[in-house]
């Protein structure tokens, strides 16, 4: 049974089909009428917006017959709460719970108390042992259910709802295995409105940043968080590889950002572009990362 990535992302909505032996069997983008980032949306019933999303999935998919369909489902970062903060890891649970719980409410006061929320270590410890950097991601749960409801719709159920951009981690360990193993390397999310960059020791996160472009130029925005990062390297550590991917991508990669990089190799996530069976070859399959990565995921487990 082929694997289901469901991707939503501002009114686009991307759809990629994953098959037994990891070879992307088909891959879709379309319009939406709707965001599910916007309140106004995923407040209300998601039966009004069923309909067109359903004949989508129908189309793609070719088939009725969704029983038994592995899937799950990408939202971008702007659809979630994501920060760091420094957490000390010797307070009780419900302490941290609630540190966190105030961070939310500083930026959503009406409806903090719907998030769903974790939170990961990032890197070295701070100032003692117990205080951390830590990754906090928190998604209103308004805006999960109004997802499950709508795949509901077209009769899938969804096995997980991911973040696209840390879903899209699961490609470098999977694919570039030699080149994640022992390393630092950074993974870049490149929008013409946003770029999200990671640091990756060994395959694990250990550093995040997020910056809205403004109207800037990405790679002016992306040169900076790379630099960022590399100041949380230690003294013996370089980096020998950036993955960038996502719509900008390539935009970024055109103005000539690889050679500002000096010795580090710039590697364009355009991962199955000789795989998809159904497109055109000429299309920059990089938007679609987040959904293979989910898809690889989902296929494994």
């Amino acid at each position: 049974m082929a694997v289901l990535s469901i991707g939503f992302s501002g009114r686009t909505l991307r759809l990629l089909t994953l098959e037994p032996s990891g070879e992307v069997a088909s891959a879709m983008t379309a319009a939406l009428s709707f965001d599910i980032g916007e309140e106004s949306v995923f407040t209300k019933d998601a039966g009004e917006y069923s309909g067109v999303f359903s004949d989508l999935i129908k189309e793609f998919l070719r088939s009725g017959d969704v029983s038994g369909l592995k899937a799950g489902a990408v939202i971008d970062p702007s659809s979630a709460f994501i920060c760091v903060l420094p957490l000390d890891f010797s307070e009780p649970g419900p302490a941290l719970e609630s540190h966190i719980q105030w961070e939310i409410s500083n930026f959503y006061p009406e409806s903090s108390r719907n998030f769903s929320k974790r939170y990961y270590r990032l890197g070295e410890p701070l100032f003692s042992s117990d205080i951390f950097e830590s990754l906090v991601i928190a998604i209103d749960r308004r805006r999960i259910r109004f997802i499950k409801n709508l795949c509901l719709s077209a009769g899938i159920q969804l096995k997980n709802i991911e973040i696209d951009h840390f879903a899209s981690e699961r490609c470098l360990t999977e694919l570039y295995g030699r080149s994640v193993r022992g390393n630092c390397v950074i993974l870049s999310s490149c929008r013409m409105n946003r770029i999200d960059t990671s640091m990756l020791r060994d395959g694990k996160l250990c550093h995040y940043v997020f910056d809205l472009t403004c109207g800037e130029n990405p790679a002016s925005v992306l040169y900076r968080q790379i630099t960022e990062a590399t100041h949380k390297l230690g003294t013996s550590e370089t980096i020998p590889e950036i993955f960038l991917y996502g719509e900008a991508s390539g935009h970024v990669i055109s103005q000539g950002f690889g050679e500002i990089l000096s010795d580090t190799k710039l590697t364009h996530l355009d991962l199955f572009s000789a795989k998809i069976k159904d497109r055109n070859p000429k299309y920059d399959s990089s938007a679609f990362v987040p959904l293979f990565g989910l898809a690889l995921k989902n296929l494994s487990s």
